[in-house]
């Protein structure tokens, strides 16, 4: 249930964010990050069930995702009902993607 909540909300919030000329480069570093992550966690599981046996690992691994609910419910996201527009989102100076030329167009 929760991995067919992310494949829909969390792409429809990336869309919604990400500028259009900048999406396909949002998308492929999300998925690389993620995707990346994989073997590393599968080596990691490898070592500690070399370790520390299976069922203490299982342990660790539900202990894990127990702290990654937790980080959810914190988030703010949750409350979001609405996808917000961007040009809704105010536009800073530090934002190193957005040029002076667009912000001036985005506020006009």
């Amino acid at each position: 249930m929760g991995l067919a909540c992310t494949n829909i909300y969390y792409p429809s919030l990336r869309q919604a964010l990400a500028e259009d000329a900048y999406l396909g480069r949002v998308t492929a570093s999300t998925s690389w990050l993620i995707l990346g992550a994989v073997p590393i966690d599968t080596a990691a599981a490898g070592a500690l069930q070399g370790l520390i046996g299976l069922r203490w690992t299982l342990v660790c691994e539900a202990i894990g995702l127990l702290f990654g609910v937790l980080w959810v419910l914190g988030a703010r996201i949750r409350n979001l009902r609405t996808l917000p527009d961007r040009a809704s989102i105010e536009m800073t100076e530090e934002s190193p993607l957005v040029s002076q030329a667009d912000q001036v167009q985005i506020e006009a």
